[in-house]
């Protein structure tokens, strides 16, 4: 009997839709504490908070209404309510401008890099999108009014912009209205706040110009969604008609209007905190390396020798940036306003990007234990009855708290119905791993990971330490037996104190070696989650009898920055950075 086909014929999308990609945000498998990547301004305080969201259930069976809040913005404006029309975000307007103004055979004069849902828009639309180079400096006037064609339906300035952080004066902005008398300029002031130089009065005295603000950055409510446009009410009435009636819920506007008339009294100092951080930032940035921008925004964007790992690294101290690999391999630094956090940022940027010493796990990061330890473990189960597999080692080792092989071997007894006195387990593994000297133990199975080239590399950029909870005899055996007992200049083991996931032995190292910034590398959760509560950079590798995606996922869900295949890679990771 043949069965009928069920499968459903779906239409598809639209050719404008097909040149658009979708647009989202991945969240990072890293614990992120810090999010400094998507620009959202600093909250209002929450005794500030409480007071404003009295009665925001009275109307939740209401549509919205947004006449009070359009009011209220009209009037520190200088103009009236029908200039005025609130959006779900800034976001909303910039699409509703597109719409209403774009479309086949017509125009946006868009510098660029910036705001990425503007060309997005605009391709939507079926507009096309004449893009200028605007990198630094000022606005690029004369380059824009070079483009003037009768298809301009829009001409773009973004001031502050974003992500570069650099901005338009008056001047340019009357310069381009005088040049594009029958285009729409749209003015994106999302940024508005934070900036030297606003355009509102100019926007207000220039009929074909729209302003589109944001209540996002500057006041702190980006996940209200609530932004608006204004200019003259014959555009804004095209504007409004443009998208649906009620785009912003009756809380959001409720909520943004007693922000807009009753601001958070500690609104000033964060706008001001900014302000500060902002040069601090540019400053550190330039000393570490990198090649900042002088920006107008709350934050700052900066050219890095490789975007994306510097990123990753940042992520590994938990502090979320943005990185944009095709803007000169830049990244993108929210300032929090904050001076706790401000301090956090500052250390986590010394230590990816200017690290003071490379602090080494031993067993599987510097020497292969996959025959020795791994192998000593399934036999002492053995030896006690219990059938013990590399797998289910492995999935121990990724759960964590288990860095001593000894500890490890009695849980796994444990778990199969054995109970057995630690004390006789330790001594049965530790005769089958040392052996006798009739009966070589299975340490003499070791090899090293990292070639002594390598390592002498390494010690020559950075001082090199060993973090291990192995006995001190045997690190300071297999060191001399590999002759790389000369790189390092010291090693803590099981018996200087706790052991990790405590950052102790991480924390230990780094006294001794009088350094406040290091990165760790480590190829256990164990290792990154005290590498992590140390504030060092936590990067993972690959142990030999680790390698999958599970062990990956496992170890960046655990804070590392990223995984390396092999030490080796290392290097490439330190050319990232002022060492390099």
């Amino acid at each position: 009997m043949e069965l009928p086909d069920t499968s459903v014929s779906r239409p598809p999308p639209s050719e404008a839709v097909r040149k658009v990609s979708i647009y989202s945000h991945q969240a990072p498998l890293q614990p992120v504490e810090l999010r400094l990547g998507g620009n959202e301004g600093r909250a209002p305080s929450v005794s500030w908070l409480r007071k404003a969201s009295k009665g925001l259930l009275d109307a939740v069976n209401r549509y919205p209404d947004a006449r009070g809040l359009e009011e209220a913005i009209a009037a520190r404006l200088g103009i009236t309510a029908e200039g005025v029309l609130v959006t779900a975000g800034g976001d909303e307007a910039l699409d509703r401008i597109c719409r209403a103004y774009l479309s086949r055979g017509r125009e946006i004069i868009l510098p660029s890099p910036t705001f990425e849902m503007i060309p997005r828009y605009a391709t939507l639309a079926g507009g096309s999108i004449v893009e200028v180079p605007w990198w630094e400096d000022r606005y690029p006037v004369e380059e824009v009014i070079a483009k003037k064609s009768a298809r301009a339906g829009i001409v773009a300035v973004i001031s502050p912009n974003n992500p570069t952080g650099t901005y338009a004066t008056r001047e340019d902005l009357q310069a381009i209205a005088r040049a594009f008398p029958d285009s729409l300029l749209v003015v994106d002031q999302a940024y508005v706040e934070f900036t030297d130089h606003d355009l509102t009065k100019e926007i207000v005295a220039i009929p074909n110009a729209v302003g589109v603000r944001t209540f996002s950055k500057g006041f702190g409510l980006a996940g209200l969604r609530v932004g608006f446009v204004f200019g003259e009410p014959s555009i804004i009435e095209v504007l409004r008609a443009a998208g649906g009636p009620y785009p912003v819920a009756r809380s959001s506007i409720v909520l943004a209007g007693r922000c807009w008339n009753e601001p958070d009294p500690a609104r000033a100092g964060v706008i001001a905190r900014v302000r500060q951080e902002r040069e601090e930032l540019f400053d550190l940035l330039l000393e570490l390396g990198t090649k900042p921008l002088r920006s107008q925004a709350n934050f700052v964007l900066a050219q890095t020798r490789n975007a994306d790992p510097v990123r990753d690294l940042l992520l590994g101290m938990g502090v979320e940036v943005r990185s944009f690999p095709k803007l000169k391999q830049s990244v993108r630094i929210t300032c929090p306003g904050d001076r706790r956090e401000f301090g956090r940022l500052k250390h986590a940027l010394r230590s990816s990007l200017k690290p003071q010493a490379l602090l080494f796990d031993l067993d599987g990061v510097l020497a292969d234990v996959t025959f020795s330890y791994r192998a000593t473990i399934i036999e002492a189960c053995q030896s006690f009855g219990v059938t013990v597999t590399p797998e289910m080692i492995k999935n121990k080792k990724l759960e964590g708290g288990f860095n001593n092989d000894w500890l490890l071997t009695h849980r796994l007894l444990k778990d199969h119905g054995v109970e057995v006195d630690f004390n006789v387990v330790r001594e049965r593994f530790e005769l089958i791993y040392q052996g006798t000297d009739l009966n070589p133990g299975l340490r003499t199975t070791e090899k090293p990971l990292v070639p002594r080239k390598l390592l002498s590399e390494l010690a020559g950029k950075l001082p090199l330490a060993l973090v291990t909870g192995r006995p001190r005899l045997d690190v300071q055996r297999f060191l001399r037996e590999q002759e790389s007992d000369t790189f390092f200049r010291t090693f803590v083991c099981m018996e200087d104190g706790p052991l990790k996931p405590d950052p102790a032995p991480v924390l230990c190292a780094m006294r001794r070696l009088r350094v406040k910034h290091a990165w760790m590398i480590g190829d256990a959760v164990d290792d990154i989650r005290a590498a992590r509560a140390a504030r060092t950079v936590p990067v993972a590798v690959f142990n030999p009898s680790d390698r999958s995606s599970e062990a990956e996922r496992a170890l960046l869900e655990a804070g590392a920055a990223l995984v390396m295949r092999d030490t080796e890679e290392i290097l490439d990771l330190l050319k990232c950075t002022s060492i390099g």
